[in-house]
């Protein structure tokens, strides 16, 4: 769970695309769900409302663009002829000026569910129920209901679960 999502939008989560590798590989073995919230500050009107509506639920296999953060083709060229390549994580304590950072986007594909919490500021949140639908003592399905001011009746989903005692 986090309080920055992971879809590039706001410009706000440089560390998106490091964290969505190690879930995915994560998810390789396990049931991964991804919670996030904060970007209620884009639904102020109706077409951002939509664009952030569109990261509510992700499911494996659908794509969202992440980002990073870089460094700019000219403070790369200066720092290489400054300092050698293995000592760029260093940047900040071997430049005077600090270099430039530019934003960069990676679309990955998600092996895990990636879903919005909810805020409260707009009256949105999700209500996670898990059962054990074959009565075995393992959860097997997850159902989401997603709440919102703006609706009578909640979004839901049902989602499979994998057995946690199998192995894939």
């Amino acid at each position: 769970m986090s309080h920055v999502p992971l879809h590039a939008n706001r410009g706000d989560n440089s560390g998106a695309w490091t964290w969505s590798r190690a879930l995915n590989e994560a998810a390789e073995n396990h049931d991964v769900i991804f919670l996030w919230g904060h970007n209620h500050t884009l639904e102020r009107n109706e077409e951002e409302e939509t664009a952030e509506q569109a990261y509510y639920l992700l499911l494996p296999g659908e794509e969202i663009t992440v980002q990073s953060w870089g460094l700019n083709a000219e403070a790369k060229t200066v720092l290489r002829k400054a300092i050698p390549s293995e000592a760029l994580t260093a940047v900040d304590a071997e430049v005077e000026e600090k270099p430039e950072y530019e934003l960069i986007t990676e679309t990955e594909t998600l092996q895990f569910v990636y879903m919005n919490a909810g805020y409260l500021i707009n009256g949105v949140g999700s209500l996670l129920i898990f059962t054990d639908m074959e009565e075995d003592g393992a959860w097997d399905r997850l159902t989401v209901k997603h709440y919102s001011l703006g609706s009578d009746e909640p979004e839901e989903w049902d989602l499979p679960l994998r057995q946690w005692n199998q192995q894939r």
